[in-house]
């Protein structure tokens, strides 16, 4: 007899659809440049809380998504690819 484990899956369609939905939130806020200017190599907008947000609701899969979702719409993408995705699995450890 052989028993076969049922693998488990990374990410559900349920935290995809999360990713979906505040990857393109974020992706729109950035790639439409709404923020509010500060000194000039800074703008605050919502990036980092809709990062917060997904990796709350879905976890650190989700939160990588939606970093690299925002880091497409910029000047240099790997930058803030990387950095979100780094703050949305950092803050995942640190709820969870």
């Amino acid at each position: 007899m052989t028993s076969e484990k049922k693998r488990r899956a990374y990410i559900t369609s349920h935290q995809i659809g999360i990713a979906a939905v505040l990857g393109g939130l974020a992706f729109a806020w950035r790639a439409l440049g709404l923020g509010i200017p500060l000194v000039p190599p800074f703008i605050v907008d919502l990036c980092h809380t809709i990062t917060l947000t997904g990796a709350i609701s879905a976890g650190p899969f989700a939160a990588i998504i939606i970093g690299i979702l925002i880091g497409v719409a910029t000047a240099i993408p790997w930058t803030d690819m990387l950095g979100y995705s780094i703050l949305g699995v950092l803050f995942c450890l640190n709820v969870k």
